[in-house]
């Protein structure tokens, strides 16, 4: 079956959430970040690529934004847990810098070019994990992350209308209780203190199984800290409410005593794929 078609048919449900979040839900008014650490690379803006080249774009920044996520992966894998927070920390301060740049401009180009960016910064910081993905392994990758998001969604009884990203599942493994909250909010703070503390909604055996089980995704990233508590975050690289919710709130989650779980979340890398399918 053709790829596109794959994907069409596992995402559909997902996107149309994610869009209707993404309309009824405004960007956070953020500062813009700290960029000491990093030098953001630089952005053409002048010039209007034609409508052939503007696909061939569209699909080199899906492609660098699925990339993004494997990247993470093979730093937490190859370098260091530690390493692969700071990535992903240095990550989302180029997605928010461009992000706010796009809405304080309107310059589409800030908004289409972030994940290449993010991509060559990575490449530069973390050259072991120096790495492409063609478009056939982008879609692969794409489809098997949405049938672990879909799968986890149903069985936790997370409606598909408030799916999108970031979504964070906390669960205490001790008292065998969680919660979920959708959204770039301190109520994902609030929450997982209550589930630290034995809140929460008692959880089925198979629930605890599947919440227990998503350490061994091989579309998760995990940070053990030895507690019965896990915030797990449905993210992806490219989410720009992910970035705001980690710029305004990571330091804070990352303080509690928890242990933390990224899942790849494939919502906003979708825009590029199929606003090229549409080009």
């Amino acid at each position: 079956m053709d790829n596109r078609l794959v994907i069409a048919a596992i995402a559909a449900v997902l996107v149309v959430a994610a869009v209707v979040l993404v309309v009824t839900i405004k960007r956070p008014a953020v500062p813009v970040p700290s960029t000491s650490t990093i030098s953001p690379p630089p952005i053409s803006t002048t010039s209007t690529p034609s409508k052939s080249n503007a696909t061939q774009l569209l699909l080199d920044e899906f492609n660098y934004g699925v990339s993004d996520w494997n990247q993470w992966a093979c730093i937490y894998h190859n370098y260091s847990a530690a390493d692969a927070l700071s990535a992903i920390n240095q990550s989302y301060v180029i997605n928010l810098y461009y992000n706010i740049q796009y809405e304080n401009t309107k310059n589409i180009t800030y908004e289409l070019a972030y994940p290449g960016l993010i991509h060559g910064y990575l490449t530069a910081k973390y050259p072991q994990c120096s790495l492409s993905l063609s478009l056939n392994e982008s879609l692969h990758e794409v489809s098997g992350a949405l049938s672990e998001i879909n799968k986890t969604a149903s069985a936790l009884g997370i409606p598909s209308n408030e799916l999108g990203t970031p979504l964070f599942v906390i669960f205490n493994n001790s008292t065998g209780t969680f919660t979920y909250v959708i959204g770039a909010t301190p109520n994902a703070i609030n929450s997982t203190l209550n589930v630290l503390h034995g809140g929460g909604t008692k959880a089925s055996a198979a629930q605890l199984s599947l919440l227990r089980g998503l350490a061994r995704s091989e579309y998760s990233l995990y940070f053990s800290r030895g507690s019965n508590t896990t915030v797990i975050e449905m993210l992806d690289p490219v989410c720009p409410f992910c970035a705001a919710f980690y710029y305004q709130y990571g330091g804070e989650m990352e303080s509690l005593p928890v242990n933390l779980l990224f899942l790849y979340f494939p919502t906003h890398v979708m825009d590029y794929y199929y606003s090229a399918l549409q080009g």
